[in-house]
């Protein structure tokens, strides 16, 4: 029997991909255990109800964990093209590793009840269903808040790992152009800044991302495991295969409107994270010194940000995820992939965050919603 040696390329494919994603998720959730970095106080309480404490050295562990691939492309070690060229086997192992820490999880969960510290809704309404559906709901969106070992919290390692793999694809895809052509180009260089920038611009905000959904009232289970170890890193970065192509060769007023919207978009999602971190933290301080914090009740910031839409940072969000389509949107459609999740995630999210305010803050809601009137896009939505 002949030996058939492109089944054999293709299997080594899958272990050298094994073996990657191996080291690399396991390095990352190495550093945030021993890379030095602030420990500050969270929003989310343990079932106790003290109030978690949070180790802060997710863009120290980035710089960490690009600087030591770089070491490893310089020496020959591991090529620079590497996650670029495996970028399906790669895919592959990520998603199988996702499931079967999403399955651990699960069992964990189903044999560890006394665990259990709900923030969202998912295991408050699990009794309505049936057994086997009831199973499904349990292992989607997990059973746990926030499982934790000492400082070395699970949901931050995820975030973290989803981050640093965007950031080494990112630079792996401007590794190819160069050696394909001894250059970037325009439309990579702008593609690049604007994913590099939303990567280190979450690492640098890391504390105010305690104060966020994510953090706060999202349970560990396959839509956050899944999410952050393979959909984050692998579906974000889909849009670089059009913009690695160099007949994408978009104008420069094109480029500059790329990152006009995607700046304009980063304004308004930071800046209304930021204006709410401050509200919780410093109620009576004066937000980026001269923007009156003014609220409804003490509880509902209705000034700045938060008083020209009910979700501004929805919008900033979406405009950013334009921008990073641009660069590569004239000659595929698959970079539009990115805004159009935004899109259909952000906006079902709105209506189910209205009505979890209307039950939270009842009459204070309505109040805003009067004083508020748009949902995320002003004037028009």
């Amino acid at each position: 029997m002949e030996l058939d040696w492109s089944d054999v390329r293709s299997c080594l494919a899958y272990l050298a991909s094994g073996i990657w994603i191996a080291y690399l998720y396991s390095f990352v959730a190495l550093c945030h255990l021993f890379v030095p970095g602030p420990v500050r106080k969270g929003y989310a309480k343990d079932a106790r109800g003290e109030t978690l404490l949070y180790k802060l050295n997710g863009f120290a562990t980035l710089g960490v964990s690009v600087c030591l691939c770089a070491v490893l492309v310089y020496f020959g070690i591991v090529s620079g093209s590497h996650l670029f060229d495996n970028f399906w086997p790669n895919l592959t192992v990520a998603n199988l590793l996702g499931m079967v820490i999403s399955l651990l999880f699960y069992m964990r969960g189903e044999f560890h009840p006394k665990d259990h510290v709900s923030g969202n809704r998912s295991v408050r309404v699990a009794c309505i269903f049936t057994e086997p559906w009831r199973a499904l709901h349990g292992f989607f969106f997990g059973y746990e808040l926030n499982p934790r070992l000492g400082l070395w919290d699970v949901k931050m390692v995820l975030y973290l790992v989803g981050a640093v793999q965007l950031q080494l694809h990112v630079l792996s895809a401007v590794y190819v152009q160069w050696m394909q052509l001894g250059t970037v180009t325009s439309a990579l260089a702008v593609y690049a800044f604007e994913l590099s920038f939303f990567c280190c611009d979450y690492l640098w905000f890391e504390h105010v991302h305690t104060f966020t959904y994510d953090l706060i009232a999202e349970n560990v289970g396959f839509k956050l495991i899944w999410g952050c170890l393979c959909f984050y890193p692998f579906f974000y970065i889909s849009g670089a295969f059009a913009v690695v192509d160099a007949s994408s060769r978009p104008s420069e007023i094109y480029l500059c409107m790329s990152v006009f919207c995607f700046l304009s978009g980063w304004l308004l999602s930071r800046g209304a994270n930021l204006q709410k971190f401050y509200f919780k933290t410093q109620p009576n301080e004066l937000f980026l010194g001269f923007i009156k914090q003014k609220s409804i009740n003490n509880r509902i910031l209705c000034s700045g940000f938060w008083g020209i839409s009910r979700h501004i940072n929805y919008l900033g969000e979406i405009l950013m995820a334009i921008g990073i389509a641009i660069p590569g949107g004239l000659h595929s459609w698959v970079p539009w992939l990115y805004p159009l999740y935004y899109v259909v995630l952000l906006f079902p999210r709105e209506r189910d965050d209205n009505s979890i305010c209307k039950i939270k803050y009842g009459a204070h809601w309505l109040e805003y919603e009067q004083l508020v009137p748009y949902r995320i896009i002003p004037y028009i939505y």
